[in-house]
């Protein structure tokens, strides 16, 4: 009996593990630090690489490299070794998947022990859309024409009237004409404005708005929306929104939601921090739950963050509090998925943007709603959002001059013509 209750005890501890490293949105290998020969490696892993677990576990690091150096096995092994001997590594690395395509990867390797056996845990993130967008923002410095490049990441500007001042050309293929149309009429046929509209909170708050919605004309296809207010040159308010697929991210959190088991030694080494917080029947609020990335991330001890849940929420931008009090206050009426971005002041008077993204779930016991989900420090995407919005304002300004232009030279094409038609009648 007591050797079935070990082997059921085993059974159950591999299954969390499993359950957790697969939940993971990193990409997530395990090496041997002598050769780099991959152990192990999690579900999101297969999805970025394309291969299966078993034809995985036969590859090398150079084979899921470029290899074009630096980008080869020997440098990864140099990497895995100096982890696994000198402390952690993190690098930019140039990847390549089963089909051969290239794209950019940021690494993060640390030694880890597994039993008695020393191990390299690395974390893969694939930062191919953040490297992109660099590339796109020093080649807008050059000409502001690029900006129409951008818009077919799926871009629109609308007023504080919900009309349509512009839809980039891929959507407009998708919608058909936006001219005269208000954004509720043309992305969802409705004849008011969306529930819970963000173009509302965006404008009073005069501050971008992070969302995430479903196209119903595109088959619920669902995206982050990210909404920036600004101004044109006659001091009119419009709203540049940014539309980017998460059909994929979508996909993982519904993995997420059915995978409840958490496992320490893993989660303490996932990027920013992973958190259980409990709002109790009176009112009470408490992290249960915080990972090691939480020190970090706040500049607080766990075990003060976990004790005086006040130390914690003291650090969020006074502007931004009652945001984020009134959003958790939303999810726990709907039951929905909270996601908000806000601001914090670090302890050491540094300021950081964070997102925090978690599911809720009733405790039908004492009737409290425990949160477990994820905080991520965004500080540097919101420099690049800030970026984008200033060169949009640049794009409106471009645009209206060469509107101008154009009007100014139809209006000398016809004085031209009449001179031209009064110097014949005097011949």
């Amino acid at each position: 009996m007591t050797e079935y209750n070990d082997k059921q005890a085993v059974r159950i501890s591999e299954e969390n593990y499993r359950a957790v490293f697969d939940v993971i949105n990193d990409a997530v290998f395990i090496h041997k630090p002598d050769n780099g020969e991959i152990l192990d490696c999690n579900q999101k892993t297969l999805q970025l690489y394309g291969y299966s677990l078993e034809d995985i576990r036969l590859k090398t690091i150079g084979d899921l490299s470029s290899g074009k150096p630096p980008y080869d096995h020997n440098n990864a092994l140099k990497f895995v070794q100096t982890a696994a001997g000198d402390g952690p590594q993190i690098f930019e690395w140039l990847a390549k998947d089963k089909a051969g395509k290239e794209f950019w990867v940021e690494v993060n390797l640390k030694k880890i022990l597994v039993g008695s056996e020393v191990r390299v845990l690395a974390i893969v993130r694939d930062i191919q859309l953040l490297k992109s967008a660099s590339e796109e923002l020093k080649e807008l410095q050059k000409r502001i024409e690029f900006i129409l490049g951008v818009t077919k990441t799926g871009v629109d500007i609308i007023d504080s009237d919900f009309n349509i001042v512009y839809i980039d050309p891929t959507w407009a293929k998708v919608y058909g004409d936006f001219k005269g149309k208000k954004c509720f009429e043309y992305f969802t046929g409705r004849s008011s404005s969306c529930p819970g509209c963000t173009l509302k909170l965006a404008f009073l708050t005069k501050q971008p708005v992070v969302t995430e919605e479903v196209l119903p004309r595109e088959g619920n296809r669902p995206i982050q929306v990210t909404t920036i207010p600004f101004q044109n040159e006659k001091g009119e308010w419009l709203v540049a929104e940014i539309n980017v697929d998460i059909t994929k991210i979508k996909r993982t959190q519904e993995l997420l939601k059915e995978q409840k088991s958490s496992l320490q030694s893993i989660a303490d080494n996932v990027p920013g921090a992973v958190y259980e917080y409990q709002l109790t029947k009176d009112g009470k609020q408490s992290f249960i739950f915080l990972s090691a990335g939480a020190k970090e991330l706040f500049g607080l001890g766990l075990t003060e963050m976990k004790k005086d849940f006040s130390l914690a929420w003291g650090l969020i931008i006074p502007d931004d509090a009652e945001l984020v009090q009134e959003s958790i206050l939303s999810s726990a009426r709907s039951m929905q998925q909270w996601n908000m971005e806000f601001r914090i002041k670090m302890p050491n008077g540094e300021n950081k943007w964070i997102h925090g993204s978690s599911m809720p779930k009733l405790n039908a016991k004492d009737g409290s709603i425990v949160w477990t989900g994820t905080f991520l420090d965004i500080t540097a995407r919101k420099k690049v959002e800030d970026e984008l919005s200033r060169k949009l304002r640049e794009l409106e300004i471009f645009q209206k001059a060469a509107i101008g232009r154009e009007l100014k030279m139809i209006e000398l094409k016809k004085k031209i013509e009449k001179l031209e038609e009064e110097l014949k009648k005097q011949q």
